[in-house]
């Protein structure tokens, strides 16, 4: 009986993934603006 119900531990998985994907795509894209802004001191 769990076609469409979601358990808590599925539900805290897919927290888990989705913290985890947007903390490091907050990083990479800090890490990417942070190289930008050397090179462009570096010109």
């Amino acid at each position: 009986m769990r076609d469409t119900i979601l358990t808590l531990e599925d539900q805290r998985q897919a927290w888990l993934l989705l913290t985890a994907y947007f903390s490091f795509k907050g990083q990479s894209e800090t890490w990417l603006s942070f190289s930008i802004l050397k090179g462009a001191e570096r010109t």
